[in-house]
């Protein structure tokens, strides 16, 4: 015992030596004889043929101590490197008289700058003039030849002058001393080592040392949890106004419904008829009605701009139900009073009915063109496209009859899909819209419930391809390389949701990547508004033309069970909190416009929604299959930043959807990932996208329009004048944060991510975040990447972007220590880190 608790004290005792070695107590005395400040150097002459784009001295950290080491005497600072002329600068080789030399500390920096000395000032006996300018009130004080105890100051204790002596102002002198002295109310008042700058002359040169002020940014990283907000207040008066504008149109659409209902009982009264008028009044009772109520709630003091737009989407929708409905109705009619047909009551049933058998056939053509196209796969001249796309002509039946009563829709929204849990406007051109709607839809809820019940998973992937089952047992065992990749794929695709949905024009399919795995990340991280949500129930009543269900009060618990269909323990994924969530991200997601962001290289495009709140970026093929492979990895990172509280830089991504979007002209299929938008509620003047290469990484802003994004050049450029300062707990945070994340990518392969950065003026901020990084070392990337190495391409001998994911990361981290500049104060070296 003794001699196992003399050696605990001694490793204890020990450890306490090397504390008090490597961390000085930070209030005794002896350790503040010092100066630590960040210095930096570079040609400040555009016109010169030496200039460069580039610091001559990297900005570094200097620790001066006083009278000791990385110091020297004022007088022999201001010889040695500012009044030789020969001077020449050892980075560019070009004359010190073109450089700006930088000492920031603390709050503020000296700036120091040589030129030539204009008024030819002639020194008695070869010495030094010393004089000062006020920046304020404009006046100099007289030249004075530098003492020999100025001449020997340590240049570390001038410079802390400059940055902590803001109290010391010029000394008062008697009118005895000098009678040409200004009056007491005239004389400067101004700080020495604030407002004034200071100017050395000698041979003709002149030195001049300015202190000025500078901007500190705090750093914001990407939140672990994102909070969603309420839409913005609607405008009553433009409600007022579109909701006029629309009921009128409306009101002429059912108008001419009725002129043509009355052309026709001119010629033949018949019991159709009588029903089919009942009908339109009907309908158009039920029109006003939700015209009504979209006027009620503009009333009403509680209702936010989500009620108003779900009142409204009901009232559109209520328009096109009856347009799709009443021009087969409208053309049946005319044509069977042309032909003289009696038509009982029964009829009328079937006519209403038309809209569905048109749709049954469509089915019935789809299965025999597919029928056909299975059965000619072995000729080659078969899949030529114009073959293909006559024979699907001829074999897909058409919509139906001529829709000829106008809309005053557009034509390319769908109002008359199925409705979920809230009306959701489909643009076919718009992809956020689709994947919001499907997010939303009863199958994808099903498919979710199904996903979670391990039973109900594991026999829809055993008895998942069934044709391939058959395939195997005709033709024999397969090598085990291909089996493998098909149980890969297999499992892979049981991760997916795929679903399907139409109208009378278009059909829509919507591919929902991870679809579970997702689900509990957005739980996970996403905050929905306060305030209540609509359930299952209260859609269907919607549906059945109930519209008092917007303003029913909602049972959580009830609805949860009723989503399950089971009055049995609630399952996490059918909570009242997750439903909130689901359609919280539904509702962001139901709108988004296009954005066009300017000088990135990866020629992606993106949209966003329309509340700023998420970026929907275009995706390849390849890196749909990349992110395959990646996901799990992925998913496993978050949650373990999430559960450990883990700061990271990398912007979260929320969803990978395929869409595909087929009309009887044309088809349309992309692939996108929703991530959340960095920028979102921040007032961001310049975006710079950072990977840490100064090869082809500098875009010129001049003569273009819109969001301009710019690249490594241009920042270090910018830091010659105005560099991107952070303070020491800053520069701690985001150290850790892109070594953790830079770790993690370069274990997944990943390279060519980038460092997106926003600079928020108004509130001092450099908004940050890692994008770009599902993109591995594949084989094009590393031909890519020798083709650049030899030079052929250019680039001035310089590494090229892309190169292997363990170096990217060396030189990616390496280069952000170099974009944002720690600030030194007194306090530098005393903490522990």
């Amino acid at each position: 015992k003794t001699s196992s608790s003399f050696t605990a004290v001694s490793e204890e005792d020990s450890q306490k030596c090397i504390d008090a070695f490597i961390y000085k107590d930070a209030l005794a005395i002896e350790n503040h004889q010092r100066l630590p400040v960040l210095f930096c150097s570079y040609n400040f002459n555009p016109k010169s043929s030496c200039h460069q784009p580039t610091f001559c001295a990297q900005p570094s950290f200097l620790n001066m101590q006083f009278y000791g080491q990385n110091d020297i005497m004022l007088g022999h600072f201001l010889e040695r490197y500012c009044f030789r002329s020969s001077y020449i600068c050892p980075s560019c080789n070009c004359p010190m008289m073109d450089h700006v030399r930088r000492y920031v500390h603390s709050m503020g920096c000296i700036q120091v700058q040589l030129a030539e000395d204009q008024q030819k000032r002639s020194p008695e006996a070869g010495n030094i003039l010393i004089t000062s300018w006020c920046s304020v009130c404009k006046e100099s004080t007289p030249n004075v030849p530098m003492s020999n105890d100025t001449h020997c100051l340590s240049f570390a204790k001038y410079l802390e002058q400059r940055f902590h002596g803001h109290a010391y102002k010029r000394r008062e002198v008697s009118v005895l001393q000098d009678s040409t002295v200004q009056d007491e109310g005239e004389k400067c008042n101004h700080s020495l080592h604030r407002q004034h700058i200071h100017y050395f002359s000698h041979k003709g040169i002149i030195a001049s040392f300015k202190y000025s002020p500078i901007e500190v940014w705090e750093i914001s990283l990407p939140p672990l949890v994102i909070q969603l907000r309420r839409a913005k207040p609607y405008d009553t008066n433009k409600v007022l106004e579109d909701i006029k504008m629309f009921a009128q149109k409306g009101y002429e659409v059912y108008a001419k419904i009725y002129d043509r209902l009355a052309q026709i009982s001119t010629e033949v009264e018949s019991p159709k008829l009588i029903s089919l008028k009942s009908l339109v009044n009907r309908d158009q009772m039920i029109f006003k009605q939700r015209v009504e109520i979209v006027q009620t709630l503009l009333t009403e003091r509680e209702v936010n701009s989500r009620d108003i737009n779900d009142a409204m989407l009901m009232v559109k929708r209520a328009l096109a139900e009856s347009i799709e409905v009443w021009g087969p109705r409208l053309h049946d009619a005319e044509t069977q009073t042309k032909n003289s047909s009696s038509v009982d009551s029964g009829e009328v049933e079937e006519g209403s009915e038309s809209a569905d058998d048109v749709e049954e056939n469509n089915g019935k053509g789809v299965s025999q063109a597919v029928d056909v196209i299975q059965s000619e796969k072995n000729n080659k001249d078969f899949f030529d496209k114009k073959t293909v796309k006559n024979l699907l002509s001829q074999l897909l039946p058409s919509s139906g009859h001529a829709n000829t009563l106008p809309s005053p829709l557009p034509l390319h929204e769908h109002h008359t899909l199925p409705l979920g849990a809230f009306p959701i406007l489909v643009h076919d051109q718009d992809l956020s819209s689709i994947i919001s709607y499907s997010l939303m839809s009863n199958d994808y809820k099903k498919h979710l419930e199904i996903m979670a019940s391990p039973q109900a998973s594991g026999s829809t992937e055993a008895g998942s391809s069934p044709s391939v089952k058959r395939k195997n047992e005709a033709g024999g065992e397969k090598e085990d390389r291909e089996n493998e990749k098909e149980q890969d794929k297999k499992g892979k695709s049981s991760h997916h949701i795929e679903l399907h949905f139409q109208d009378s024009t278009t059909q829509f399919t919507c591919k929902v990547y991870f679809a579970r795995e997702f689900d509990l990340m957005r739980n996970k991280v996403l905050i929905p508004p306060p305030g209540r949500f609509q359930t299952e129930k209260d859609s269907k009543q919607t549906e059945d033309a109930a519209e008092e269900s917007f303003k029913m009060p909602i049972d959580r618990m009830a609805s949860s069970s009723s989503l399950g269909g089971q009055s049995q323990k609630v399952p996490e994924y059918l909570t009242a909190e997750t439903e909130r969530v689901r359609q919280s991200f539904a509702r962001s997601l139901c709108r988004s416009i296009q954005w066009e962001a300017k000088g990135g290289k990866s020629g992606s495009k993106f949209s966003k929604t329309t509340d700023d709140r998420f970026v929907l970026k275009e995706m390849t093929k390849q890196d749909v299959a990349i992110f395959e492979n990646f996901a799990p990895n992925y998913f496993e990172y978050i949650h373990d930043c999430l559960h450990h509280d883990k700061p990271t830089l990398l912007a979260k991504i929320l969803g990978v959807f395929k869409v595909i979007v087929k009309k009887k002209d044309s088809d349309r299929e992309k692939s996108v990932l929703v991530m959340e938008n960095l920028f979102f509620d921040r007032e961001i003047s310049n975006k710079f996208d950072l990977k840490g290469s100064d090869r082809n990484r500098l875009v010129d802003p001049t003569n273009q329009e819109g969001e301009i994004v710019l690249l490594d050049q241009n920042l270090i450029q910018m830091s010659w004048s105005n560099p991107l300062y952070i303070l020491t707990h800053s520069r701690t945070i985001l150290r850790e944060a892109i070594h953790r994340d830079a770790s993690f990518l370069e274990k997944n392969d990943v390279m060519d991510y980038s460092l997106l950065v926003g600079l928020d003026g108004q509130e001092k901020l450099l908004v940050l975040g890692i994008i770009d990084y599902i993109r591995t070392f594949t084989l094009d990337k590393r031909l890519e990447s020798l083709v650049k190495q030899t030079g052929l391409l250019g680039g001035q001998g310089k590494l090229p972007t892309v190169i292997s994911p363990k170096p990217y990361k060396q030189r990616f981290s390496e280069a952000m220590e170099r974009y944002f500049l720690v600030v030194p104060d007194r306090w530098e070296g005393l903490a522990k880190k």
